[in-house]
């Protein structure tokens, strides 16, 4: 074992020296005066590349950093070999408050990039809990996941999946529906596929009617599951059709 006294009032330290003058281009362990301890990794020429301080901020600077793994190509790798079956808890975030009252609260994750134009790109990923119906129910035990994005300089909510499952898009409050689109602008919702999207409706395994648009004979079909749908026509002009298990009225 190795001893270092501590003689008071003074600093001391455990260093590995890469200069004989002084201690800039040194790194090791210190204790300030004050008896805080801390920890340096510098590069040859002085910078402090890591520092974990005991009582202040700690940090690495330059680099990436590996977790699991020597393999890197991000500034943070997490990596378990081994996995089983099931969902393995490889970042965690966590908050701890005495209760939640009627603001909504929770923790974040902030991503930010930015020009000498626009230092203020934000977006964040927060998990909030409100005692209060902001999210539409009253339920302190809910976790509900919010999506924030920044437009003209200014960050807002623009997304959330709330405790209950529901989605609400230019709301936080989906209303108790399983998606709840409000926009201020006129609202736009846009299907589209390779060929003949439509929209089905079900009840439980059931399929019980749809809407769909038929490319090759352009055309809007909305139909029940008995066949009886009314088929709007775009060509020659345009035409209404309504059927009834193979009657066909023309309008």
């Amino acid at each position: 074992a190795i001893t270092i006294n501590h003689v008071e009032n003074s600093d001391w330290a455990f260093i590995f020296k890469t200069s004989s003058v002084g201690n800039d281009n040194a790194s090791g362990f210190w204790v300030n005066s004050n008896g805080t301890p801390d920890m340096r990794l510098r590069s040859v020429d002085g910078t402090v590349r890591a520092l974990i301080h005991s009582q202040g901020t700690s940090y690495i600077r330059g680099g990436n950093l590996s977790v699991g793994t020597s393999s890197n190509n991000a500034k943070l790798h997490l990596y378990q070999s081994g996995l089983s079956a099931g969902v393995t808890d490889m970042l965690r975030i966590e908050g701890n408050r005495g209760d939640f009252g009627a603001t909504p609260s929770g923790v974040a994750i902030l991503f930010k990039d930015q020009d000498t134009n626009n230092p203020t790109n934000e977006a964040r990923i927060k998990m909030m809990t409100v005692n209060d119906t902001d999210f539409g129910d009253n339920d302190e035990g809910a976790s509900n996941l919010i999506f924030s994005t920044t437009n003209n300089g200014t960050e807002s909510d623009k997304m959330i999946i709330t405790g209950r499952g529901e989605i609400g898009m230019g709301t936080n409050n989906p209303a108790g529906y399983r998606l709840n689109i409000n926009s201020s602008a006129d609202a736009k919702l846009v299907l589209q596929g390779s060929s003949n999207p439509y929209i089905r409706w079900r009840e439980g395994t059931t399929d019980r009617a749809y809407i769909q648009w038929d490319s090759g004979d352009n055309r809007l079909l909305i139909r029940n599951q008995e066949s009886r749908y009314i088929d709007i026509h775009g060509n020659n002009g345009g035409s209404l059709r309504l059927r009834d298990n193979g009657g066909t009225v023309r309008g």
